[in-house]
């Protein structure tokens, strides 16, 4: 009886040995294949970020270069713009310019030196005139005499240009008429050929033949 029961519990404890190696055996399968699909997830997931990051690289550089063609697209447009903000700005500097140095234009224009010749008319009077460019003795003489309020009487002569008849009503008559002399030389120019530069003097002499 004894031995019976024995035989007994040694198979019982046969049997749930079996039963824990074969639910062991089970379980570290299990893990094992638990593990090595939690390595295939991780796996995936990196893959998965990778694409992730590779798309978003594109995109971006999908996007500076649209962005880098709608501006190339959008300058031209934005050319007449840009240079009206520009005069605007140009505009300003001169406003600002002017408000800090009001007198900064006309001390500019008091520093240019102005050229002058004198009209010298014996027996009636000695003028200083400012010089303009294209000047000669004969627009000098005009101005001058348009300026001190006295009569230019003249002949113009085909050729030979003006031939002066009358200064401040005093008229060649006879044999008499008016020389014409430069820096104090007798011209061998007409005046109405003779230029003028800045510090000459004209002069006229009522001479006789």
């Amino acid at each position: 009886m004894d031995k019976a029961w024995q035989k007994f519990g040694l198979m019982i404890f046969g049997t749930i040995s079996i039963a824990l190696i074969f639910y062991g055996a089970t379980l570290y399968q299990s893990q094992i294949k638990q593990k090595s699909l939690e390595d295939k997830i991780a796996y995936l997931e990196q893959e998965i970020e990778s694409l992730r990051q590779k798309q978003i690289k594109i995109l971006a550089e999908k996007t500076a270069s649209d962005e880098e063609e709608e501006t190339a697209l959008a300058l031209p447009q934005n050319s007449n713009s840009l240079s009206k903000n520009l005069g605007q700005r140009i505009n300003q500097i001169k406003v600002l310019e002017t408000e800090s140095c009001p007198n900064l234009g006309s001390v500019a224009e008091s520093q240019i030196p102005i050229e002058k010749a004198t009209v010298e008319i014996l027996g009636f009077g000695k003028f200083e005139s400012e010089l303009k460019n294209t000047d000669t003795a004969f627009t000098l003489l005009l101005r001058t005499a348009e300026i001190n309020n006295f009569e230019v009487k003249y002949q113009n002569y085909e050729g030979l240009g003006a031939f002066i008849t009358c200064l401040a009503k005093i008229c060649s008559h006879d044999n008499y008429y008016w020389a014409f002399y430069y820096n104090g030389k007798y011209s061998q120019l007409g005046v109405s050929s003779q230029s003028i530069k800045n510090g000459d003097t004209i002069t006229f002499k009522l001479e006789s033949w």
